[in-house]
């Protein structure tokens, strides 16, 4: 039997290789060497076009390549592997049991891959369908001089398999957390707002360019060891007030059928300039396995800033001309039609005219439509570009 603490060690190892996928390698290193084999694998492999998990231990980079290249899809004891899951829902054992001796030595996949690498006796776990996974498991592998690994090394796989479903299934989670984080992150930044996302300890997670941009001034607002903090002390209390209510929210479950708590609070910055408007609103990932999962927002509004030209944008979108997408982004920015005329160069009738045609090329009928079109819009790169 495994000692209680060689098996505590390689658990732990594998619970930091779920939170941490870059320490699997230690794991499978820790399980080669308690069941003196000689490589080893874990790989769960997706349903849809999502990339599978695979972390391995003592395959060198040509022996992989090869397999990939030329052996994929002629391994009969992955086939094999798979089907004792679908049949039994999981399978622990020794490659003997799924596929004989003889059956392997008479394979194309034995002689041409396997011997030359001196690669024979295999036992493995397959811990069923995990989340989006159809196959997923574990497989530690040795020469045949070795012998066949004994009743030990299957008890020990019987012990960490459910331990590595769970770990499976944070992996998953994990993935998707990750995925929408990258998405948030990247929508907000391809709009040009200011935000900073807060996580659950009312720590900042991330900022948008535009954002960093701000807090870096110093002036109204700072980042104090990681938290967003006001420079003003009456208005850093009310700040840090407004977000423990937002959190708190995130935390309690937002309701649908309630408001969500936040808030809004100017913070001053240094004459002649204009105080800085936040928003703080609560944000729920659907996925909050971690503390470090966002659970507020920070929307960042200067006064003094340019509104992010959008005129690329609306000219590939609507067909629109120069002057009519620049007509567009002038009202975008709260001028009346006369004077976006002046600012253009035209006459107020002209711009009336221009205007006209913006409506029947955006399907719009009204300024304030027209604004909340154009407003909605991202700033595509070369425009940000340019406000810099």
């Amino acid at each position: 039997m495994h000692s209680p603490a060689k098996v505590s060690h390689l658990l732990r190892l594998l619970h930091e290789a779920a939170a941490e996928p870059q320490h699997w390698t230690a794991f499978i290193e820790a399980m080669v060497q308690e069941t003196s084999a000689a490589c080893s694998f874990v790989i769960a492999l997706p349903e849809d076009h999502h990339p599978p998990l695979y972390h391995q231990f003592g395959f060198e980079d040509p022996v992989l390549r090869s397999y990939n290249e030329h052996f994929v899809h002629e391994d009969l004891i992955l086939d094999r592997f798979r089907q004792a899951g679908n049949l039994h829902g999981s399978w622990i054992g020794n490659r003997q049991s799924l596929l004989p001796d003889a059956e392997l030595e008479a394979s194309s996949f034995y002689n041409d891959y396997m011997r030359p690498m001196n690669l024979y006796h295999q036992a493995g776990a397959n811990v069923g369908r995990v989340a989006n996974y159809s196959l997923a498991g574990m497989t530690l592998v040795r020469p045949r001089s070795l012998g066949e690994f004994d009743a030990r090394t299957t008890s020990l796989l019987r012990l960490i398999a459910p331990h590595l479903k769970q770990a499976f299934q944070l992996h998953h989670k994990l993935s998707q957390l990750n995925l929408g984080n990258s998405l948030l992150e990247q929508g907000l930044e391809t709009t040009g707002v200011a935000c900073v996302t807060i996580d659950s300890r009312g720590t900042v997670q991330s900022q948008t360019a535009a954002a960093e941009k701000l807090i870096s001034q110093s002036d109204g607002l700072c980042l104090t060891q990681g938290r967003l903090q006001a420079v003003n002390p009456k208005e850093d209390r009310l700040l840090e007030s407004i977000l423990f209510s937002a959190l708190k929210t995130t935390s309690n479950g937002i309701d649908s059928g309630h408001a969500a708590i936040g808030g809004e609070i100017r913070i001053s910055r240094r004459p002649p300039r204009k105080p800085l408007h936040l928003v703080v609103t609560p944000f729920r990932s659907g996925i909050e396995i971690l503390q470090s999962h966002p659970s507020a927002l920070v929307f960042l509004v200067d006064p003094e800033s340019r509104t992010p030209p959008r005129g690329a944008l609306l000219r590939r979108l609507f067909g629109l001309t120069p002057s009519e997408a620049k007509l567009a982004e002038l009202l975008a920015e709260g001028h009346d039609v006369k004077c976006c005329a002046e600012r253009m160069r035209i006459t107020e009738a002209s711009a009336r005219f221009v205007l006209k045609r913006v409506f029947q090329k955006t399907s719009v009928k009204s300024q304030s439509s027209l604004m909340r079109l154009t407003l909605s819009l991202p700033c595509l790169p070369e425009e940000r570009a340019a406000l810099r």
